[in-house]
C-alpha cells in the first residue's frame, strides 16, 4: 500500500565503494526536478538491524526504534530530520516503502522545491537490488564501476601508517571485496536488463556531458547545462558535515587523477593486484587481453593465493566505543573512527 501523497519515480545509484558514486549522485541531482539525500543505508543496514532487533527483543518494532536507527546509521548520530511526525504517519500508512519515500523526498526538499524523480545512492545497495525491486518494482539502477586498482588505494590517505604486511593485508581485503562486487555486476551486465545501466567512472570524468545526457535519457529526466551552477548547493545537502572522505565531492574538479594506484603502489603491490584482479581488469577494459599474460597469470595465481592466505586480514580502526547491536550496522568511515 502506497499512500504517500507525492509519487516521484525512485531510482538508485550503486556500485563498489569509492567508485565515484557521490560525485555522480551530485551531478544528476543538480538536474531540474531531480532530488536526492545523503546515503540512507536503508536496505543494507537499517532494515537488517531492525529485523535483528525485533528477533532479539521478541517484540514488534515501534517508530522510536526506526527513528533511532535512522539517526545513528544514516546520520552518524546527528539528528538532521525535522519531519519525524510526517515520517511516522508515512510509516503507519504504508510501511517501510512509504517511510523510505518520505525520507528521501523531505531531505531533497531542503534544497529543491520541485521534484519528479528521487535518486538514492548507497554503494552497498548493489548487494540488495533484488530486495529493493521488491519494494519498488519500477526502480532503475545505475551501477558505477571504476578501475579496481584505484578503488583499492582510495582509503590509504585516511588510514594510519601501515607496515608492509599490513598493506598486503589491507589490499587483499580489498581484492576479495572487489571480486565479489564485480562478479555481481557482471551478472547484471549479462542479464541485459533495461532497468540497469552500467557506467565507468573514467568515462564519466572524460566525457561528463555525454555520459550525463545518456543517463538522463535512461532516467527519463531533462538534461540541463545549468547543472554546473547547482553543483555546490546540491553537494552541501547530500554530503554529511564532517564526512571527510567525501569533502572533495563538494566541488567540481578541473583535473582528476584517474590512475592514483600508479603512484601509491609498489611494483610488487601492482603485480599482486594485476594477477588477482586480472579477470575484472580485462572484462571492464582496464587492461587489454593478451594470451601470454593469461598463461603467465594462470601459472602464478595459485601460489600467490596460497601465500595470501598466510597474511592476516587488515582490520579497520574501531569506530565505536560500545558493543551494542546497532554499532555493528554503522558503516566504516574515516569520519566515524575514534
Amino acid at each position: 500500500m502506497n499512500t504517500f501523497p507525492c509519487k516521484p519515480k525512485i531510482n538508485f545509484i550503486v556500485g563498489p565503494h569509492r567508485s565515484g558514486t557521490t560525485y555522480l549522485q551530485t551531478l544528476l541531482a543538480s538536474m531540474p526536478n531531480v532530488g536526492s539525500a545523503p546515503e540512507t543505508h536503508f536496505f543494507c543496514r537499517i532494515l537488517p538491524y531492525l529485523e535483528e532487533l525485533q528477533s532479539e527483543k521478541k517484540r514488534a518494532i515501534d517508530f522510536s526504534d526506526i527513528k533511532n536507527a535512522i539517526i545513528k546509521i544514516m546520520f552518524l548520530g546527528e539528528d538532521r530530520v525535522d519531519f519525524w511526525d510526517k515520517a511516522s504517519k508515512a510509516f503507519d500508512k504504508g510501511g517501510y516503502r512509504n517511510l523510505f519515500t518520505c525520507l528521501l523526498h523531505e531531505m531533497a526538499l531542503k534544497y529543491k522545491s520541485s521534484i519528479n524523480v528521487l535518486l538514492e545512492k548507497t554503494p552497498r545497495h548493489l548487494f540488495h537490488m533484488n530486495k529493493i525491486t521488491g519494494f519498488f518494482p519500477d526502480a532503475k539502477f545505475i551501477i558505477l564501476v571504476r578501475d579496481p586498482r584505484s578503488i583499492a588505494v582510495s582509503f590509504f590517505k585516511f588510514l594510519p601508517a601501515l607496515n608492509q604486511r599490513e598493506r598486503y593485508g589491507y589490499l587483499l581485503k580489498e581484492i576479495r571485496h572487489l571480486k565479489q562486487s564485480f562478479s555481481l555486476i557482471k551478472q547484471y551486465q549479462l542479464n541485459s536488463s533495461d532497468r540497469v545501466k552500467i557506467i565507468r567512472y573514467e568515462d564519466l570524468i572524460e566525457e561528463t556531458d555525454g555520459v550525463l545526457k545518456e543517463l538522463c535519457v535512461f532516467l527519463d529526466v531533462d538534461f540541463d547545462f545549468s547543472y554546473k551552477n547547482n553543483f555546490y548547493k546540491v553537494a552541501s545537502n547530500i554530503i554529511l558535515s564532517g564526512d571527510i572522505h567525501k569533502e572533495q565531492n563538494t566541488q567540481q574538479k578541473k583535473v582528476f587523477n584517474l590512475r592514483p594506484w600508479k603512484d601509491l603502489l609498489s611494483f610488487k603491490e601492482k603485480y599482486l593486484l594485476a594477477i588477482l584482479l586480472q579477470d575484472v581488469l580485462v572484462h571492464f577494459k582496464y587492461i587489454p587481453s593478451h594470451r601470454f599474460r593469461k598463461v603467465l597469470i594462470k601459472i602464478l595465481e595459485r601460489p600467490i593465493e596460497k601465500w595470501s592466505n598466510t597474511i592476516p586480514v587488515y582490520k579497520f580502526p574501531s569506530h565505536s566505543i560500545s558493543n551494542s547491536l546497532i554499532d555493528k550496522y554503522i558503516a566504516f568511515s574515516p569520519s566515524t573512527i575514534k
